[in-house]
């Protein structure tokens, strides 16, 4: 490729992995994604879901994990809003 892939191409193949139930190339879309935009639980969602329709609860856990990670470092930025 000419250029380096964007938030949205990363999140389209996930998508796709999603629609094709592809859990092994997910994971690989899905660090490229967390790597590019760290702050977007929504990269989480996907996999999770995946996960879980595959029955594999350990890497559902581990994504959880992953997300509850995520909000415990912005929570600080919640207390601002209130």
């Amino acid at each position: 490729m000419p250029f380096e892939p964007t938030a949205a191409i990363w999140g389209s193949l996930l998508g796709a992995c999603r629609v094709y139930s592809n859990t092994n190339f997910d994971e690989f879309v899905g660090r490229h994604l967390v790597e590019i935009e760290p702050e977007n639980a929504g990269n989480c969602v996907i996999p999770s879901t995946l996960y879980a329709s595959a029955r594999r609860m350990e890497d559902v856990r581990n994504v959880s994990e992953l997300m509850m990670e995520k909000a415990s470092c912005d929570r600080g930025d919640w207390k601002k809003l209130d």
